[in-house]
């Protein structure tokens, strides 16, 4: 029986790539109505037969100067949503920092922790500027726009015959209007800079935590990361500011045009000449908004490799702050050398209650033709049952009947339709050992036998536990063990655990923690 294959959700990196090339293709095609719009306007021929629609024969000069002036400035966005996106410097290693020291301390008296400290206060700071600037601006728009937006109302109404020279103001004001939304642009890509920098700089610290004193950990970072929106995000402050300076710009850009037009003795009141007009002003709110959204910074988890301690020191004991994800290793994706198999057809054989089976026709590269069995399962939850007042790990004891063999594993389970994650997470952990954890945080994730399988394992930390109640899911888990994590991991090496999900684990969960509790 065929069916449709499920499409793999985007990553925030691609979602963020597909929104820039949306906006740009927006204002590039925003761009060519516009001036094929005023080509048609201030075509002769064509001004006869819109005579009826528009109300007036000089009804089409307002809407062909209009489009003109909304040309250019989609053709300026355009230009500027084609800059290159902002990219985080990268810091020196640790080694590289050492050999420096000696240099430092002459000079300035300075360590290579404080050195980096200094940096984070400082783009701690340019976020801070980036935010109080925002609101200057901002005020000092609306002081020009209502002050001239005002005054050109007044001096209409007393003087009718001065409106087209009130035209240029108000397109003047659209035009600032613009340039203000660059400087507030410019000022997001600021603070979402210095917020990307001060994250990396935090992870450089905390990857090479044994390398630093704990007091300068806990003095470099005393603030949440969470406390500010994503950099790559749309809806924030900035974003409501760039709306309300691209709603008052298009009210003064429509207004030029109507005052245009009633200097023409064509004052736009038919249906069509006012949706004409509206239209234009509609696509020069969207300028801002598709400017804004090119220019957002992109994405991109900054990666630190940590550096092994010298032998001479000892590593200090430290706390890994809350609300910090480490990546340890840098290293880059190798693109894929070969072309990717072409599924021809795909067919259903079994559907299970916790697996399905499909064959999918297959076509080589070469071109040859063959078969894939694909066994379906949806993603499961890993957890690292963590207890710090003893420095160990929760292990359960369950039997496996595929090998027919009792094994000693972390508990895990498959993630229910809809279900969050780290709240699966949490629920399996209750089940199989009566722990309610009250923190989770996720390492990452992995395929647990991609060769034939979809099996998709999230790995999760479970730290400060308490025990709520014995073994709930009593059915499959037969006993709980607390072993040493030093001793843990010593198995691990020597083969005692033969579960995957478990030595992944084990090995990934110790490299996340202290050195020494």
């Amino acid at each position: 029986m065929s069916r449709v294959l499920t499409k793999t959700p985007k990553t925030r990196e691609e979602k963020h790539t597909a929104a820039v090339w949306h906006a740009r293709f927006w204002l590039a095609g925003a761009t060519g109505s516009s001036a094929l719009a005023a080509v048609l306007f201030f075509n002769p021929s064509a001004i006869p037969d819109m005579a009826d629609l528009l109300g007036s024969t000089n009804a089409a000069q307002p809407l062909a100067v209009g489009s003109t002036v909304l040309s250019v400035f989609l053709l300026v966005g355009t230009l500027i949503s084609w800059t290159s996106p902002y990219t985080a410097p990268i810091l020196p290693s640790y080694t590289a920092m050492r050999a420096e020291e000696e240099s430092l301390e002459k000079k300035e008296g300075l360590k290579p922790d404080k050195v980096l400290e200094k940096a984070f206060e400082y783009a701690a700071g340019t976020a801070e500027q980036a935010m109080e600037h925002r609101m200057t601006i901002v005020n000092f728009y609306l002081l020009i726009a209502g002050g001239a937006g005002s005054g050109v109302v007044a001096l209409v109404s007393a003087n009718p015959g001065i409106a087209v020279a009130a035209v240029p103001l108000l397109w003047l004001i659209a035009a600032i209007g613009g340039m203000i939304s660059l400087q507030l642009m410019a000022l997001r890509r600021a603070w979402a800079g210095s917020v990307v920098e001060m994250n990396y700089i935090r992870e450089f610290f905390i990857a090479n935590n044994n390398l630093f004193k704990g007091e300068a950990l806990a003095k470099a970072f005393l603030w949440n990361p969470k406390t500010m929106p994503d950099t790559h995000k749309r809806g924030n402050v900035f974003y409501y500011a760039m709306l309300l300076i691209a709603v008052l710009d298009a009210a003064a850009f429509f207004g030029g045009i109507f005052l245009l037009g009633f200097d023409e003795h064509a004052t736009l009141t038919t249906p069509v000449g006012f949706i004409s007009a509206g239209t234009l002003a509609v696509a020069f709110l969207m300028l801002h908004l598709w400017v804004y959204n090119a220019t957002l910074i992109p994405f991109r988890a900054p990666s630190v490799a940590p550096e092994a301690a010298p032998a001479q020191q000892s590593a200090t004991s430290t706390t890994i702050p809350r609300g910090v994800r480490m990546q340890p290793v840098t290293f880059s994706v190798p693109e894929p050398s070969a072309p990717a198999n072409t599924i021809t057809g795909t067919n259903e054989r079994y559907h299970g209650q916790i697996l399905n089976l499909r064959v999918d026709d297959v076509r080589l590269p070469n071109g040859t033709d063959t078969q894939r069995e694909i066994v379906e399962l949806a993603p499961a939850v890993v957890i690292i049952p963590y207890l710090e007042a003893n420095d160990a790990f929760l292990f359960i004891e369950q039997y496996r009947d595929a090998v027919g063999q009792t094994l000693i594993e972390l508990p895990a389970g498959k993630v229910k339709t809809g279900e969050d994650m780290a709240a699966a997470a949490k629920r399996e952990l209750l089940e199989e050992t009566g722990y309610a954890a009250d923190e989770v945080r996720l390492l990452g994730r992995y395929y647990a036998s991609p060769g034939y399988s979809n099996e998709e394992h999230h790995l999760y930390l479970a730290t400060k536990l308490t025990q709520v109640s014995g073994i709930q899911d009593t059915e499959e888990v037969h006993a709980i063990h607390t072993i040493a994590r030093a001793d843990a991991v010593q198995m691990t090496k020597q083969g005692a655990f033969t579960d995957g999900k478990t030595v992944v684990g084990v090995l990934w969960g110790d490299r996340e923690l202290p050195t020494h509790v």
